[in-house]
């Protein structure tokens, strides 16, 4: 991992989970993500509201797949992994490096770089942003 991005994860990495959290003190899934691509990669992905009004995180997941604004791909560092316990995704990190991604859990550990089979998620796709922001 290059240096500067490694030092944007590190600075982020101990961070509390927080649903609508936005940085620098607390981070969402989503909002970590977007963080992470936009500073380390150079993507920039739109807002998270713009797919869905709603605050439910698997509804804007899917209302962003199905956008129209990312395609699936394969793992590779600077896009997205969404996760999920069934075939709908409830959570989203970021790909760091093969096998490596940084992402904010729920579980109380707060954001996390992290191999990504260390997850009890069985379902998971990486999918890049091929849209407009």
């Amino acid at each position: 991992m290059e240096p500067r991005l490694s030092e944007l994860v590190n600075a982020v990495v101990g961070k509390p989970y927080h649903p609508d959290g936005r940085g620098p003190e607390a981070w969402g899934c989503w909002h970590l993500a977007r963080h992470i691509l936009a500073r380390g990669f150079g993507v920039r992905l739109p807002a998270f509201a713009v797919y869905a009004e709603s605050t439910d995180d698997a509804e804007r997941l899917d209302a962003a797949r199905l956008s129209g604004d990312f395609r699936r791909t394969e793992e590779r560092p600077g896009v997205l992994v969404l996760m999920g316990k069934s075939r709908r995704f409830r959570h989203v990190g970021a790909v760091l490096a093969p096998g490596v991604i940084v992402h904010a859990g729920r579980s109380g550990v707060g954001v996390s770089r992290s191999p990504r089979l260390a997850f009890d998620w069985p379902h998971r796709e990486c999918w890049e942003y091929v849209g407009r922001c």
